[in-house]
């Protein structure tokens, strides 16, 4: 059966890599220059720029969600393995039962079962 293994670390600080780009994906404020101009093409470059501010924020949000998924993934995947050890451990140290061997009457031993 394949193995898996997994860099729990590496996953680990990866995440918060991917979480702490997060940070770079802000919205910017809009300081013009020019506060006397009267172009009616400036609301709308305004408007693009804020546009284009909210998508960067919620592209951010995206990514910071993202990271923590990628760490809840990890920390899921080691507690269960943790878990699974656990089990390994308990049934290795566990008295094994005698079950019957079929055939076998386990209390007359007459062949019957």
């Amino acid at each position: 059966m394949p193995e898996l293994r997994v860099n729990f670390e590496s996953v680990e600080n990866r995440a918060g890599k991917i979480s702490a780009t997060a940070a770079n994906f802000t919205a910017a404020g809009l300081e013009s220059p020019d506060s006397q101009s009267t172009i009616t093409a400036n609301q709308g470059g305004q408007d693009a720029f804020r546009s284009a501010q909210s998508i960067a924020t919620d592209f951010g949000s995206a990514v910071e969600s993202a990271g923590a998924a990628a760490l809840s993934t990890s920390q899921a995947i080691r507690q269960e393995e943790e878990r699974i050890r656990q089990m390994i451990i308990q049934n290795m140290t566990m008295p094994r039962k005698e079950e019957p061997i079929l055939g076998n009457d386990i209390w007359t031993g007459s062949g019957r079962v």
